[in-house]
């Protein structure tokens, strides 16, 4: 397998990460400066590490990619190690319109403006072949040699494809831990995990159970979804633990392409969350302690407010508890929305989203602050954030997903490897 070295601007990261993504699915090993470049590191010296380092360079065009500066020097280098294209060494990825000029305008493009998923999935596998011979052999252009009956009328093109099933415009999976499936009609796709958690006890699975048997039954699950259609929205339905939510988004990563909703409880009534367009809420640093290490709890409470006598029940718990293990944990940032924790502080899937894509750039932030090798992640929050986090936790270290006990303390339950 190949080495792709990926070229881009800020303006198409979306992109460039979706591409990297679908590469390594593929088995190919990707360079992408939004998982490889690490802080402390030379900008320059990474880029020319990372090109030399790389079996071809992918140049992800768009007007703002011609019109950088330093996305020039990117391309030019690969160009320059094969002038006449005959390695394939650069290799551009059309995801915007424009028209390259200059020595850019003489290399072939793969083009993804206007592909849905599914195609532009099939042209970058496509591309890595030497040949883009179909899978299946071509119509004969010519006069059957079959012998038809005249008395047979032929079908009308129009009609052939009245009999296939339209292309399902979303899709739904039941994962059940705390109760049993509770909609009508069920899921297409279930899983019940009731055997690993109980409520009463706050029985959840350990990151063994998880490694050993969920995650491989969660793939299964989502293997079998994508045997049933190309679509990657998803509705997700049953009652289950925060960090088993948590992990179910990571499955179903945003940069792969999957819109996940969920029934959530707003306002005391039940309504649909949908993951997908971002509001304006934000979250802030309430408290830190610690000093630089290894080890780094970050504590997100969304939902639990501050009680008559004005102390948070749930920095409370989180702070004994990391009084309680300062020979594991070197150090504790807890985090809440600007408009303070409680009930109410998320009222849609665009908050969630909103306030997942924040807490993941506080995640990156404070790990390079404290040099934490580690994040032991705590959550207080609505199923809907937890989803839309776990979506959202690309290239951004190890992380431990910590669920509460029945005493008010946490322990740990499944172990996410992000990248």
């Amino acid at each position: 397998m190949e080495t792709f070295f990926v070229s881009y601007t800020s303006h198409d990261r979306t992109w460039a990460e979706w591409i990297a993504w679908t590469l390594e699915e593929a088995g190919h090993s990707v360079i992408i400066q939004e998982w490889d470049f690490r802080p402390g590191g030379n900008f320059v010296l990474d880029m020319q590490r990372a090109i030399q380092k790389s079996d071809r360079t992918i140049a992800v065009l768009s007007p703002h990619f011609l019109q950088a500066n330093y996305t020039q020097a990117e391309w030019a280098s690969a160009f320059a190690q094969d002038p006449q294209s005959i390695e394939r060494k650069l290799i551009p990825i059309r995801v915007a319109d424009c028209k390259p000029d200059g020595l850019l305008k003489t290399i072939a493009y793969v083009d993804l403006v206007g592909c849905s998923q599914v195609d532009a999935t099939e042209k970058l596998r496509q591309m890595l072949h030497e040949r883009g011979k179909p899978s299946q052999a071509p119509a004969f252009p010519g006069v059957s040699n079959i012998h038809q009956d005249a008395s047979i009328a032929p079908d009308f093109p129009g009609d052939r494809n009245l009999d296939t099933p339209a292309p399902a415009t979303s899709l739904s999976l039941g994962v059940y831990g705390w109760d049993g499936p509770q909609t009508d009609p069920p899921p297409i796709v279930e899983r019940d995990w009731r055997r690993y958690c109980d409520r009463d006890s706050r029985t959840v699975p350990t990151p063994d159970q998880w490694e050993s048997e969920l995650f491989a039954d969660l793939k299964q699950a989502k293997q079998e979804l994508a045997e049933l259609s190309t679509c990657r929205a998803i509705e997700l339905s049953g009652n289950r633990p925060l960090t088993m939510t948590l992990a179910i988004g990571a499955t179903f990563p945003a940069v792969a392409g999957y819109q996940l909703r969920l029934q959530q409880m707003t306002d005391n009534q039940p309504a649909l969350w949908h993951l997908a367009q971002p509001s304006e809420a934000r979250l802030r640093v309430c408290r830190q302690q610690g000093t630089e290490g290894d080890n780094l709890i970050f504590a997100i409470n969304i939902c639990i407010d501050t009680g008559e006598n004005h102390i948070n029940s749930a920095w409370e718990e989180i702070q004994e508890f990391y009084a309680d293990h300062t020979d594991q944990f070197t150090g504790l940032v807890y985090v809440e929305p600007e408009a303070g924790a409680g009930p109410k502080a998320i009222q849609s899937g665009g908050d969630a989203l909103a306030l997942a894509l924040h807490a993941k750039a506080l995640i990156r932030q404070y790990r390079r602050q404290y040099k934490a090798q580690l994040l032991h992640l705590i959550l207080a929050c609505p199923a809907g954030f937890a989803l839309s986090l776990g979506q959202q936790l690309n290239a951004v270290g190890k992380i431990m997903a910590y669920e509460r006990t029945e005493n008010g303390s946490y322990q740990v339950s499944v172990r996410l490897r992000t990248g």
